[in-house]
């Protein structure tokens, strides 16, 4: 079960950051939408800059805490496109 970490399930410590971000890469790549990709890009760039960030990357925030600010700050972004 390569990547699955069975043993950290449940507990709220993985980092969606990569995940999200695939996501921009799906947006930019797959579907020629540069813009929408980068206001992704810029909502993660900011949540990190903002110290909410999970442990692997020196922060305390949950996995759904991250994912909650990106959400919460991407209409931000978008609205500049």
């Amino acid at each position: 079960m390569l990547g699955s970490a069975p043993d950290i399930a449940g507990q709220e410590t993985v980092n969606p950051v990569a995940m999200i971000l695939s996501t921009a890469m799906m947006l930019q790549y797959s579907f020629n939408l540069p813009k929408e990709a980068k206001a992704i890009e810029d909502a993660v760039r900011k949540t990190i800059e903002d110290g909410v960030r999970t442990r692997d990357i020196q922060g305390t925030s949950t996995t759904k805490q991250v994912g909650d600010h990106v959400a919460h700050i991407l209409p931000e972004f978008l609205s500049k496109i």
